[in-house]
């Protein structure tokens, strides 16, 4: 696939749209998330991806001859199907990279717009370590969404990684979705010096929006709307801001309608009803980590991975077995908690997010394992997915 930032010819949009449409599901690595009102899994659906956009095509045809529009209703009226092969006059489709500092509501608002639980959201900063895409498809564009890790310091090989997903992110961007809040004023100078990050941001000529979170709680801000809003107008004289509450969904909409303005026009890269690149083992070792965010305080969380081990999805119920690694034995005995009770709880509120976003039942087993060097072998943060 070419680099998201690189200028990519319509010809070459078309052809990688034909090609994810035309690949077997086992090939694409990608997860279409089931809802809880469907009553099959979608990717089954897919299963004969091939003949369904032939007969996609031939439906197209047959309605231009009878003077329809061809080709844009999908297969037998099923919105999950496009036939991209002819797409609406000025149809747009583009890379969003969601960047900001930790903490400020990247990942919920990454939520928020695609509509679905994706990227992990604690109350806890350096959450999401690594780049997540998430596709939205309207009648009249596409947006490939990347949320990233917060910009910081780094202070060991895993942050080195997780900044590296950042850089890749706003070079990869055809549009560039700033998130600060009305909490953070020194925004982006500090943590960010090292990268060059806001010079990046000065100097880019991709379009910018910048969102500031939390407006729901500006009672408890030491600073106005007015005030935020000037000082990113003036650090950014080209980028427009927008006002949201990510978590009450205020103004998202108004979000949306700005990326999509500035996206360039382009047939769809993916089918309408694909979700993400990412595999289903992957959310399934986010969504048990985000437990572990949750369950535990201080150096914990920031020293917990989770490897899925086994995962088997039979007819009635999913099994997933899942090794979380820590750093040092002490730490081993409090992620297991007194009588194993603390782990015991991390299990049973993994289990109930994992039947949640799979939407059937699922069995949960989990082990803790001490390896020293997973936050700085190389090797192992290749696997993991944190260095390429």
């Amino acid at each position: 696939m070419a680099m998201l930032g690189s200028p990519v010819p319509g010809l070459a949009r078309l052809l990688l749209a034909l090609v994810a449409l035309a690949t077997p599901t086992s090939s694409l690595h990608g997860a279409w998330r089931p809802r809880a009102a469907t009553a099959s899994r979608p990717t089954r659906r897919l299963a004969n991806i091939k003949s369904q956009l032939i007969i996609a095509r031939l439906e197209g045809a047959r309605d231009s001859s009878e003077g329809g529009t061809p080709g844009w209703s999908g297969l037998r009226g099923d919105p999950g199907l496009i036939d991209i092969t002819v797409v609406p006059d000025g149809f747009r489709t583009g890379f969003v990279s969601i960047v900001g500092s930790p903490n400020v509501g990247k990942s919920t608002l990454m939520n928020a717009l695609v509509d679905d639980d994706l990227s992990i959201a604690t109350n806890k900063a350096q959450t999401t370590r690594q780049r997540i895409t998430g596709v939205v498809t309207g009648q009249d564009f596409q947006i490939v969404y990347c949320d990233t890790p917060g910009i910081l310091e780094p202070n060991y090989r895993l942050q080195e990684g997780m900044m590296q997903h950042v850089s890749a992110a706003v070079t990869d961007a055809d549009v560039l979705l700033v998130v600060t809040d009305i909490f953070q004023e020194q925004l982006l100078e500090s943590a960010a010096d090292h990268e060059g990050f806001l010079r990046k941001l000065v100097e880019t000529e991709c379009p910018i929006i910048v969102a500031v979170n939390k407006i729901d709680l500006i009672d408890d801000a030491s600073t106005t709307i007015e005030e935020v809003t000037q000082r990113w107008t003036t650090m950014l004289p080209g980028a427009e801001v927008v006002l949201i509450s990510a978590l009450e969904r205020l103004h998202v909409g108004s979000v949306l309608e700005k990326l999509t303005a500035r996206l360039p026009e382009s047939p769809p890269l993916y089918p309408a009803d694909y979700l993400t690149d990412k595999p289903e083992r992957f959310f399934a070792a986010e969504i048990i980590r985000e437990q572990i965010f949750k369950a535990y305080a201080a150096e914990i969380p920031y020293s917990c991975e989770v490897v899925v081990t086994t995962f088997k999805d039979a007819k009635k119920i999913l099994n997933i077995e899942a090794e979380i690694l820590v750093l040092r034995d002490s730490q081993k005995g409090v992620v297991i908690g007194k009588q194993g009770a603390k782990i015991k709880q991390v299990g049973i509120e993994s289990r109930l997010n994992l039947e949640k976003f799979f939407c059937k039942k699922v069995f949960v087993s989990l082990r803790v394992k001490v390896d020293a060097k997973w936050r700085s072998s190389d090797t192992s943060l290749r696997g993991f997915g944190y260095l390429t």
